[in-house]
């Protein structure tokens, strides 16, 4: 089996984000965990990290869990799963993700085991 390619794995990423709301509960989720680890500076209260963590990955799981019924690719992919939430993130905030989607979504999925990058 050929090992996928950065772009067979981001687009895989983006299709096990189809739905809309899927999308907003990361969305939402990363800015709350950001804005908690830098409240968790601010007041110097360390434990604030640890809830900004399970309360960004909670609502982020709820969308696979409950609206799209895949597996977060947190499960198989921690780190490459980590850093593509924030490009999604960086590209949703500069108006550029529906491009990226449009794009991920016309190209026949590439057999990755059919995991879903979640």
């Amino acid at each position: 089996m050929n090992k996928p390619s950065n772009n067979d794995l981001w687009y895989a990423y983006l299709r096990a984000h189809e739905d809309e709301r899927t999308r907003n509960l990361h969305y939402a989720g990363t800015l709350l965990g950001i804005g908690m680890f830098v409240s968790a500076i601010l007041v110097m209260q360390p434990l604030l990290i640890l809830a900004g963590v399970i309360a960004a990955y909670g609502m982020a799981w709820f969308g696979h869990f409950t609206i799209e019924k895949n597996k977060p690719a947190a499960f198989t992919r921690p780190i490459l799963s980590f850093l593509y939430n924030f490009k999604m993130l960086w590209l949703w905030l500069n108006g550029e993700v529906d491009k990226e989607f449009e794009a991920a979504l016309s190209q026949k999925p590439k057999t990755i085991g059919e995991e879903s990058p979640a």
